[in-house]
């Protein structure tokens, strides 16, 4: 058909169609750009999320093994108490022994020093115990704060899996 035949009206009807699909092409660009932008955006959140949630969990693994240091130096801390009180025990049967012999009695004064020395080294090991027991519920609060976040990143690939070209490969349901 011949151009020059055609109606005006539908010409320029013509032209105002393709005037339009031209500027829904420009703007299919933009948004097609503000979708990427978005999609790498959460996709570098993830990996936030995800190199956050390593770190936590390896807070977690120092933090059960301090916590098992923790239970051996108490268990130490118990020995060391009972090793005082037997050394205690021993000292008081010595001074009063010594009361007859002055070289039992000057023996018996060099256990009781030790005995002050062991109770005194109890005494710091009961305080570095108390310190890591204080410790303890912060190092808790720390595995609390990142169960949650076990949600977050999976309904982060969930989102992940429904973006254009993100998704993984789904095996069929059993």
């Amino acid at each position: 058909m011949n151009p020059l035949l055609l109606p005006p009206r539908l010409l320029f009807r013509a032209l105002d169609d393709l005037h339009t699909l031209a500027l829904a092409a420009g703007l299919l660009e933009r948004v097609e750009e503000s979708l990427n932008a978005r999609a790498d955006a959460i996709l570098a959140m993830g990996d936030r999320i995800d190199e956050r949630s390593t770190a936590i969990l390896e807070l977690g693994e120092q933090i059960v093994a301090m916590g098992g240091q923790v239970v051996a130096m108490g268990e130490r801390f118990d020995a060391n108490q009972q090793r005082a009180e037997a050394i205690l025990e021993l000292g008081e049967r010595i001074v009063a022994l010594g009361s007859r012999v002055d070289d039992v009695d000057a023996r018996a004064a060099q256990i009781l020093e030790q005995g002050v020395e062991v109770v005194a080294a109890a005494r710091d090991v009961s305080a570095q115990g108390a310190a890591l027991a204080e410790a303890l519920p912060v190092m808790q609060r720390a595995i609390e704060m990142a169960e949650p976040l076990e949600g977050v990143v999976e309904r982060l690939g969930r989102v992940a899996d429904r973006l254009p070209g993100g998704a993984r490969a789904r095996t069929p349901a059993k």
